[in-house]
């Protein structure tokens, strides 16, 4: 059965099921503004996942493989500081819409 980053979960009658995003890919443009060791972004781009699901019950000698490949959009917003001068440190939240 093959690998995948999702939790399965034992059903009560044995069988067994999983899904899961096995890649993903956003690049994705910034623009920002810094100011006193400061800078504040936003950026927006493409995404693209594959998603994986398997279903194997108790009478399937080949468990039930489906998925594919979804291309969508992403889009974040970030704050880092720089600190002792040299090391930026901040977040960044990333949304990839995908259906």
């Amino acid at each position: 059965m093959p690998s995948i980053s999702g939790e399965g979960v034992g059903v009560p009658d044995g069988n067994t099921r999983g899904a899961g995003i096995t890649s993903l890919a956003s690049p994705r443009a910034c623009i920002g503004f810094g100011a006193d060791g400061w800078l504040t972004y936003a950026s927006a781009g493409a995404a693209w996942a594959k998603i994986d699901a398997v279903i194997l019950d108790d009478l399937a000698t080949y468990p039930f493989i489906a998925g594919g490949s979804f291309s969508v959009y992403a889009a974040g917003a970030g704050v880092e500081k720089m600190i002792f001068g040299k090391f930026p440190a901040g977040a960044e939240v990333v949304v990839d819409c995908i259906d």
